[in-house]
Order: C-alpha cells, then structure tokens, then sequence
C-alpha cells in the first residue's frame, strides 16, 4: 500500500517499508520477488512516479546518513510533515549486477543523476555513502552503487 506525497515538482506514490506490496503496486513486467526483497531493506523506500501519457515510472531513495525511515514512514502514514527528511536521499534504479572477481550476481540499486525529484544531485552524490565493493570478495566495482542484495 502506498501514501502519495508531493516530492519536489511531482506528486509521487511512496511506499512504506512496514507495508508489503499488493498485486496493483506493481508496474507491468516487474518481478513480485525481486520487488518484493528490495522493498524490505532498512535503507531503501520504493516510488512510484507519473510520466505523460499516464505511464509511471518506479525508482528507489536511499538514504546513507542515518535518517530514521520508519520515523519518516510514520510521519508520512500519519500526515505529518516530514520536514528535510528526504535531504540525505539519491534516486536510484534497479540493475542486475555480477561481480566480475567471483561471479555473484546481485541485484544493485545504482544511482540515477536524472531523476528531478530532490534536486542539488552533486552535492548529494558527494556527500552519499556508496557499496564501493562486492560483499562477497570485496572486489572494488562501478560507482555509484547505493545498495546491493543477492540475487535469488
């Protein structure tokens, strides 16, 4: 189930992490599992976001700066204000990814610089704290990797 929001110039569907993903939250050809295990992460909160033509657009926040999310899931469920609580986050997608060193695959969220919801994309991209490196072999990898979860 999802709360919409207005984030930056859009209105945008935000989904709680308490809140387990429901037949309709799913955009055509996404995988229930795989959305399923991203939407659990502590770190990661799922939107869903209008295009033209009444298409949307699915896409992932992740915060490296310790903003409590389930205070910030509370306050959205609520109504509440929730303030700058979104100044710590960077857009990203999902991608398959595989370690080049021992072969694990992962599925990575890896940042999106395109995305116009939060704005100032550089200060936040320098001041984000990356996976700089497989979990698995510790093998240094592409930047820009927010958050990585072992393919199933």
């Amino acid at each position: 189930m999802y709360v919409e929001i207005v984030l930056g110039p859009l209105p945008v569907r935000y989904y709680p992490r308490s809140r387990p993903l429901e037949k309709g939250d799913l955009l055509p050809g996404q995988d229930e599992c795989r959305e399923q295990s991203l939407v659990r992460s502590d770190r990661l909160r799922r939107l869903v976001m209008p295009l033209p033509g009444g298409r949307r657009y699915r896409l992932f926040l992740h915060w490296s700066d310790g903003t409590d999310l389930e205070d910030l899931d509370k306050r959205i469920t609520d109504g509440d204000p929730w303030g700058r609580c979104f100044d710590g986050a960077v857009a990203g997608g999902d991608m398959d990814l595989r370690c080049r060193n021992c072969g694990t695959d992962f599925v990575a969220i890896v940042a999106d610089a395109g995305i116009p919801l939060l704005g100032d994309i550089s200060t936040r991209l320098r001041d984000h704290e990356f996976v700089a490196s497989c979990p698995v072999c510790s093998m240094r990898w592409r930047p820009h990797v927010l958050h990585v979860v072992k393919a199933a």
